[in-house]
């Protein structure tokens, strides 16, 4: 059996853009994916000890803005089940309902690679097929259902994420197309050994009209090198890889670096804060042995619901509190940072001028030029042409069908309604946004008006925030209340 190492070898091109999504990853993962990661996204300072930095990493807590905007957009594309057309062939509708041989139908199927190319800018989805071909029974070679199910052979979709793919598919231009001439990616397998398990690690290499297996072995002195399975002909004569990318870039990148500044100021805010716990000093202030208080072995104990007295004159006790100025600009500043966050995912809803003026309305739908309309577009174009592929390999002719893929998006549903009172109030979208929604979602009564609310949302933000606010106007209008 053929041998090489050079299977494994990863491109440039791979390397580079792994590297990016390191952030992105992290952030996926979390408080405690964050937390991980340690000094590379929550540097030491120079002075400050390694005992107080790990201190100060264990109180900082994530606020996962990038994971909720990859959820809530994702959301808004996955809220309708993507509609298969008549002109699917019937017996690939048979087999959508279980799309990729473990369970998933193709609406499952396909937000898992939407919210993997959101998160990555590219997935992939290679449509498979067992070894051989089927028979078809008829005289003229056409293949139906029958043929299939009595054969219990059929192809499925394989969702791969851009991190076992060991580098992007290779091309060449060839009567004005471009065709796709080598694709790699991992397919490691889990399997059971004695009382535990083990990983067998497999490479598939894919040519036009062939695949090849490569598995990691390792010799006696510890050595690891690529063994060949064996090279196979497939029945098709191209790659059935389906690139799905949204974008030259990560398309959640920017927020990212938004959401990795408010983890470092977090962690700078709650630090201010545990320093702004009151310092005492104390002089004179002696327990019967004679110790002074804060002194090793006193018994003078200070806490809640007790009293500390001294018959010293001299005696003193107060409590020295540090200037919270710092701590308010901190605060505010993350508020800042999380209006940003907020807009980034809003105006990938909205269309590309991402401003709603004050005669459009808040529920109109985004059927528009949006950044999120035009990947719910790519991956429609990627699965049909996914559906030309099973069609092909199960001889049903080229085309496999159209699918649809729902562009119906309510923009600031996305939004929490205290982030869209504070973009109102910043003059990024008119009032009308704030009260059309709050209305919808039933945290508003009909009878409040513009000017009343405008009047509100105003004296909420002067009082330092909008917790309260809907409670507030679930009420009737009262006479004056916008004065």
């Amino acid at each position: 059996m053929a041998t090489t190492n050079k299977v494994s070898e990863p491109l440039p091109e791979y390397t580079a853009h792994q590297e990016r999504l390191k952030l992105i990853n992290a952030l996926m993962g979390g408080t405690a994916a964050m937390q991980e990661a340690g000094e590379k996204y929550l540097p030491r300072e120079p002075a400050e000890s390694q005992t107080a930095w790990k201190i100060r990493l264990g109180r900082t807590v994530l606020f996962n803005a990038l994971k909720r905007t990859v959820q809530k957009l994702t959301g808004e594309v996955f809220s309708k089940d993507i509609d298969v057309g008549k002109d699917v062939p019937g017996p690939i509708q048979e087999w959508l309902d279980d799309v990729d041989l473990q369970g998933r139908n193709l609406s499952r199927f396909a937000q898992d690679t939407f919210k993997s190319a959101l998160k990555d800018k590219v997935s992939y989805v290679l449509v498979d097929y067992p070894a051989g071909e089927i028979k078809p029974r008829r005289a003229d070679g056409i293949l139906n259902l029958e043929d299939v199910d009595l054969a219990g052979r059929r192809p499925w979709m394989v969702h791969i994420t851009s991190d076992r793919m060991i580098g992007p598919p290779l091309y060449k231009w060839e009567n004005g197309k471009r065709v796709m001439l080598l694709a790699r990616f991992t397919e490691n397998e889990i399997v059971p050994e004695e009382y535990g398990t083990k990983e067998i690690k497999r490479i598939r290499v894919l040519t036009p009209g062939f695949y090849e297996v490569f598995e990691e072995r390792t010799d006696d002195k510890g050595a690891t090198e690529w063994v060949s399975l064996g090279k196979n002909p497939t029945t098709l004569k191209f790659i059935p890889l389906v690139v799905v990318e949204f974008d030259e870039d990560p398309p959640l990148e920017d927020l990212a670096y938004l959401n990795w500044a408010h983890w470092q100021l977090s962690s700078d805010y709650r630090n201010t804060l545990h320093a702004m716990v009151p310092l005492w000093f104390a002089k004179g202030i002696q327990d019967s042995d004679g110790k002074l208080l804060g002194e090793d072995g006193s018994k003078v104990i200070m806490g809640a619901g007790r009293i500390i007295s001294s018959s010293n004159p001299e005696s003193d006790l107060k409590g020295i509190t540090l200037d919270s100025d710092p701590a308010e600009s901190m605060l505010n500043e993350l508020h800042n940072i999380e209006d940003q966050m907020a807009l980034f995912g809003l105006t990938l809803m909205l269309p590309k001028g991402g401003q709603i003026t004050a005669t459009q309305s808040a529920s109109d739908k985004s059927e528009n030029d949006s950044a999120l309309r035009s990947w719910a577009m790519v991956l429609k174009d990627c699965l049909e042409l996914a559906l030309s592929y099973m069609a092909q390999w199960a001889k049903l002719g080229d085309n496999g069908g159209s699918v649809t893929v729902n562009t119906d998006f309510r923009a600031f549903s996305a939004l929490e309604l205290d982030s869209i009172a504070r973009l109102v109030i910043a003059g990024k979208y008119p009032i009308e946004v704030y009260t059309e929604e709050a209305q919808r979602r039933g945290a508003m009564m009909q009878s409040w008006d513009n000017a009343d609310i405008q009047a509100m949302l105003e004296n909420a933000a002067r009082s330092g925030g909008f917790a309260g606010l809907a409670g507030s106007i679930l009420t009737a209008k009262a006479s004056g209340a916008g004065s």
